[in-house]
């Protein structure tokens, strides 16, 4: 007798999915214990107390459900939720068991049965404090030819509140934004800057970033004649000169700021250790911030002696 593997060919495939999805269906019903890692997404403490540092970021815990929720993740990524409501401030030792570790988000159909690793922790327990701090803008801004950067970059709000451990909230000065640095600039521009993360467990920062608009003016130019050149390093047996004796600076800047300066504002000097084999030294200019050289009479000079 002749046998047609062919024969009913859709039907037998069909008959096989389906007894394979009977299959899974039945496997993924039954109860399962397995060991996994998940991460620790919280560590509860009484009200008014906050952790120094983080004692630990994972365990390895067995736990048990059917085959159904194990092969789903989104469970998993939360984590789990560390209870030490029973502490008060200090060093403190909690040993890590199903009655005081709980999964994040799971319902009743995944237990969590046992801390593998580790079964205790150390806890660094410190008196929440909350305190105002000033935000200092960490940015780099130059301006394009022909303007200028005022420097005056307040952010607002000007400060910030951060709540945490008091040990490490008393020693907080000032926050900084996060570094921006922006050129060529033309006209004023405002930016929403978040603030640098500090360093330590449960410190949080209100708000988290602040407003800072950087102000853009046209420059105007001064100048300044008979700077006098300043000369460090020298032998002190003789008496130092410089040819010439004094230059002139042209300076930049804004037009509200430019108009406040004077000539003792600069400082234009040489250091003798400079000194090269023709007898000059190069000059070295120093102004305020706010302002930029645009031209300078001259950039070395020659040192002698009387």
């Amino acid at each position: 007798m002749r046998i047609n593997l062919l024969e009913n060919f859709w039907l037998r495939v069909v008959a096989l999915l389906m007894g394979i999805l009977l299959w899974f269906h039945v496997a993924t019903e039954k109860q399962y214990t397995y060991q996994l890692r998940l991460p620790v997404s919280e560590i509860t403490l009484k009200e008014d107390l906050s952790l120094i540092s983080d004692p630990v970021d994972s365990l390895d815990v067995i736990v048990s459900a059917t085959g159904k929720k194990l092969l789903r993740k989104k469970w998993r990524k939360k984590g789990v939720r560390i209870s030490a409501t029973g502490f008060d401030a200090g060093r403190q030792t909690l040993a890590l068991n199903p009655s005081n570790t709980f999964l994040v988000g799971s319902d009743l159909a995944v237990t969590l049965d046992e801390i593998v690793f580790p079964t205790s922790i150390d806890l660094e327990i410190d008196f929440s404090l909350e305190k105002r701090i000033p935000v200092i803008p960490d940015i780099d801004a130059t301006a394009d030819d022909g303007f200028a950067v005022t420097g005056t970059m307040n952010p607002r709000p000007p400060e910030v509140t951060v709540v945490g451990p008091r040990s490490l909230v008393q020693n907080i000065r000032s926050i900084k934004t996060v570094h921006k640095a922006l050129t060529g600039l033309r006209n004023d521009i405002t930016l929403i800057l978040p603030l640098v993360d500090l360093e330590g467990r449960d410190l949080v920062v209100l708000p988290d970033s602040v407003e800072v608009v950087v102000e853009v003016v046209p420059v105007k130019t001064i100048s300044f004649n008979n700077i006098p050149i300043v000369v460090f390093n020298a032998p002190t047996d003789r008496q130092v000169y410089t040819d010439p004796a004094w230059i002139s600076v042209e300076l930049t800047g804004s037009p509200t700021e430019i108009d406040k300066l004077d000539r003792f504002s600069i400082i234009v000097s040489a250091d003798y250790r400079q000194l090269a084999a023709d007898g000059r030294v190069p000059l070295k200019i120093e102004c305020p911030s706010k302002f930029n050289i645009k031209n300078a009479s001259h950039n070395r000079v020659r040192i002698g002696f009387r």
